[in-house]
C-alpha cells in the first residue's frame, strides 16, 4: 500500500504539470488581473467607516533585566458600546498561563520551572474607587487556571457610560517558552499578551476566554500610548511608533503609540541588526518597516526584505491598504520557543534556520503567511478561539498564492539528518529516517502539503466546530491552516482566482476594523459568487464530510456505440464534478451534480474509446484519492515500466553508496 500511495503522488505531480504545459495558462494572478481588481472594486465597494474605539490604553512599564521582571502601572479608559448595561468588567491575565503546570495552556506539558510566569496585581482601582480582583473560572472547570479576572462594580454601566481602571502589577518575565520570554542569552525579551487585557463586551455578554492549548486570541480594537523604560544598551522595537525618548544615566523612556489596534507586543533587545527601510506607495506616502535581525543573518537582509515587499505589494493592489505608518519585522533567536513565526498588530516575528536556502522557499513562505495575518486578525479580527480559519485559512491561502505569482514553481525537498535541505523527494524511509531518495527537482503543486496535513484527519472536524474544543493542536492546525486554506482554492477553482479576489477585497473592506464572523464572509461570498457554492459550505463548513469520487468501470455496448462510465461516490459530501470521455480523435465531456451513490453516465461515440476521468482539472481538492479518478480500457505499461527502470537505477545507485563506504 505504502507503495502504491509513492506511484499516485507521482502521478499526482505528473498530471499537474501536464495540465500546465496542455493549457498553456498557470494559476498565477499577474499584476495585470490584481490592477484590474483593485480598478473594478473602487467603482463598486461602499467602504464601512472603522469601527468606533470605545477603549484605551494607557501604560508605563520598565524592564529589569537582572530580575527578569517588568513593572508597570496601567489606566484602561472603556465606554461601554452596547445598549446592555454590564455590573462586571473582565480582564485577561495571560501571563498566569505560565503559574503552574496544571493551567488550561500547561496541562501535560513539560516545561522548567525558569519558563513559569505571573502577574502580581498590586493595585486596582475604578474611577478611583479601590477594587477586588476576583479570578474567574466561569469558562473552565480548572481551579488551577487565573486567566481570566473579573471586577464586580457598584452600579450598572450603561451605553456610553465610562469608567477609568487603573492597575499597578508586575510580571516575571519566563525564559521563553511560548509566546512570551527572554533568550538564553538573557539579551532578547519579548513581550507579547503581558499586560491585563479587556474582553470583548458584545451582546450583553463578555467574551473572555482563557490561556487556551493551540487556540489564539480575542480583543477590541483601542489606542494605545505607552511610556516604556528599558536599559540602555537594548533597541526597542513594538507594535507602535516612538513619538519621543528621554536619556538617563542607565536607562532609556520611549514614548509609543498606536491607534486602532487590538494588541501591543513590544521587545527590548541587543547584539542584533536594527534599521528602518521604507515602503513607497503609489500615491508617495510611506510605511516605515523597522527590522530587528540576528548578526548571523546578515546575509539573508535582502532576502527578508524582499519578502515584506511582496506581501505588502500584493495585499494592497488585492486584498487592501495597510492603515498604520509602522511595521515592526523580528527575526528571533532559534531557541527562543514560540516567539518565532507569531503574528500581533503591526508587528510579526518569524525565524531563520540554520540551513535554509532559496531553493526551499521556506523562510519566504514564513514571513508571508506572518505578514498575511496583519490583514486577517490585524484588521478583520474574527475571535480566533472559536473561528480560528478566518484567520490561519485565510492567511495560508493568501501566502501561498503570494509564493505562487512572485516565487514560481515549487520543487519537493527533504531535510539530510534532519538538517540539511536537498532538492529531491524522500521516497522510502523506516521510523522516518531517509533511506532513498530521488535527486531531481520534482515539481511540487502549491496545495500539496495542505492537503497532505488535512488528509489523516479529514473526518475529526468541520471549519464550523469551535476551535479550542477541537482534540487536539494536531487537528486544530489540520482543520484551521489547511482545510482552511484548501476551502479557499477549492472556491477559486469553481469561481476563478480573479472572482474570488473580488470577493475577498468586498469582504475586507465591508469588515476592517471590526470583529467578522463565517456568516459575514458567507453574506459576502453568496452575494457576488452568482455560483452554486452551498455544497462546499455543508459539505465542508457545516460537516467534516469525506469524500472520494471513483470510477468503477467503463461498460461499452456491442455495436461501439455506447459508452456507460460508471462512478460511485463514497463519503458523504456531495460535489458538483466534470466527467471526461477520452477517445483516440476527441474528448466528451459532461457535467454531473454529484449525488446519487453510484451514477452511471452514458456518452455516445463512434470513436474508439480510451479512458474516463472525473473531475480531470482537479478543482475538488477534498477528493481522498486523486488516483482512482480515472479509469482506462487497456492497461497502459509504459508508466510502470518507466518506475521500474528508476527503481532499479536508485537501488543500483545506492548499492553502490554502500559498497563505497564498506
Amino acid at each position: 500500500m505504502k507503495y502504491l500511495a509513492l506511484i499516485s503522488l507521482f502521478l499526482f505531480y505528473a498530471f499537474f504539470q501536464y495540465k500546465e504545459k496542455q493549457t498553456g495558462t498557470s494559476t498565477v494572478l499577474n499584476d495585470s488581473a490584481a490592477v484590474k481588481i483593485n480598478i473594478e472594486d473602487s467603482s463598486k465597494i461602499k467602504t464601512k467607516q472603522s469601527a468606533k474605539v470605545f477603549s484605551s490604553y494607557s501604560i508605563k512599564v520598565s524592564l529589569d533585566v537582572q530580575k527578569k521582571l517588568l513593572k508597570a502601572s496601567q489606566i484602561v479608559t472603556w465606554k461601554n458600546p452596547s445598549n446592555i448595561p454590564t455590573s462586571e468588567l473582565y480582564f485577561h491575565f495571560y501571563p498566569n498561563a505560565f503559574s503552574n503546570k496544571h493551567t488550561e495552556f500547561l496541562e501535560g506539558k513539560k516545561i522548567s520551572e525558569n519558563s513559569f510566569s505571573h502577574i502580581s496585581v498590586n493595585k486596582v482601582a475604578v474611577n478611583h474607587q479601590q477594587k477586588i480582583l476576583q479570578y474567574s473560572t466561569n469558562k473552565t472547570d480548572n481551579r488551577f487556571d487565573s486567566t481570566v479576572a473579573k471586577i464586580v462594580l457598584d452600579k450598572p454601566v450603561n451605553q456610553n457610560d465610562s469608567l477609568e481602571i487603573a492597575f499597578e502589577y508586575e510580571v516575571k518575565i519566563p525564559k521563553a517558552y511560548s509566546r512570551f520570554g527572554y533568550d538564553a542569552n538573557e539579551i532578547f525579551f519579548f513581550l507579547a499578551q503581558w499586560f491585563p487585557k479587556l474582553g470583548v463586551y458584545e451582546n450583553g455578554n463578555w467574551t473572555c476566554e482563557p490561556y487556551y492549548p493551540f487556540t489564539e486570541f480575542y480583543a477590541d480594537f483601542s489606542n494605545y500610548t505607552l511610556e516604556i523604560t528599558i536599559p540602555n544598551g537594548f533597541v526597542l522595537a513594538s507594535s507602535g511608533k516612538v513619538i519621543g525618548k528621554k536619556v538617563e544615566a542607565e536607562n532609556t523612556t520611549y514614548k509609543v503609540e498606536q491607534k486602532n489596534i487590538h494588541d501591543f507586543a513590544w521587545l527590548a533587545a541587543k547584539d542584533v541588526l536594527n534599521f528602518t527601510d521604507t515602503i513607497k506607495r503609489k500615491d508617495h506616502s510611506e510605511v516605515a518597516v523597522h527590522y530587528i535581525l540576528q548578526t548571523t543573518n546578515e546575509g539573508s537582509k535582502k532576502r527578508i526584505g524582499n519578502a515584506v515587499n511582496n506581501a505588502f505589494s500584493f495585499f494592497e493592489k488585492n486584498i487592501g491598504r495597510y492603515p498604520y505608518k509602522t511595521l515592526t519585522v523580528i527575526d528571533a533567536p532559534t531557541k527562543a520557543g514560540m516567539i518565532r513565526a507569531m503574528e500581533y498588530p503591526a508587528l510579526f516575528t518569524f525565524s531563520k534556520d540554520y540551513f535554509s536556502p532559496e531553493f526551499t522557499k521556506d523562510l519566504d513562505e514564513v514571513i508571508l503567511h506572518e505578514f498575511s495575518h496583519q490583514y486577517f486578525y490585524g484588521m478583520l479580527a474574527n475571535n480566533e478561539t472559536t473561528e480560528a480559519w478566518l484567520d490561519e485559512g485565510f492567511a495560508e491561502y493568501v501566502s501561498q498564492k503570494i509564493l505562487q505569482k512572485k516565487y514560481g514553481q515549487r520543487f519537493a525537498s527533504f531535510k539530510l539528518f534532519g538538517y540539511l535541505p536537498v532538492t529531491g523527494m524522500e521516497l522510502l524511509a523506516i521510523e522516518k529516517i531517509p533511506f532513498i531518495y530521488t535527486l531531481t527537482q520534482i515539481p511540487k503543486p502549491f496545495e500539496a502539503d495542505l492537503m497532505a496535513a488535512y488528509y489523516p484527519y479529514a473526518m475529526f472536524g468541520s471549519l464550523n466546530d469551535t476551535s479550542f474544543r477541537l482534540l487536539n493542536k494536531s487537528v486544530y492546525q489540520s482543520v484551521s491552516y489547511a482545510k482552511g486554506a484548501l476551502f479557499l482554492f477549492t472556491l477559486e477553482k469553481y469561481l476563478g482566482e480573479q472572482k474570488l479576489f473580488f470577493i475577498l477585497r468586498q469582504y475586507f473592506n465591508a469588515y476592517k476594523f471590526q470583529h467578522p464572523t463565517a456568516g459575514d464572509f458567507f453574506s459576502t461570498l453568496r452575494k457576488y459568487s452568482h455560483k452554486n457554492i452551498e455544497w462546499l459550505i455543508t459539505g465542508f463548513y457545516e460537516n467534516s464530510f469525506t469524500c472520494d469520487y471513483r470510477i468503477l468501470g467503463i461498460n461499452i455496448s456491442a455495436d461501439h456505440r455506447q459508452t456507460e462510465v460508471v462512478i460511485v461516490r463514497d463519503g458523504e459530501a456531495v460535489v458538483p464534478l466534470e466527467v471526461d470521455l477520452h477517445t483516440d480523435k476527441d474528448t466528451l465531456k459532461t457535467f454531473w451534480n454529484g449525488k446519487e451513490k453510484i451514477k452511471r453516465i452514458v456518452f455516445h461515440t463512434n470513436n474508439k474509446v480510451l479512458s474516463a476521468e472525473i473531475d480531470p482539472e482537479r478543482k475538488n481538492l477534498f477528493d481522498l484519492n486523486f488516483a482512482n479518478n480515472s479509469y482506462t480500457v487497456e492497461t497502459q505499461y509504459s508508466g510502470a515500466l518507466y518506475l521500474s527502470v528508476r527503481w532499479f537505477f536508485w537501488v543500483q545507485n545506492l548499492l553502490m553508496i554502500f559498497g563505497g563506504l564498506s
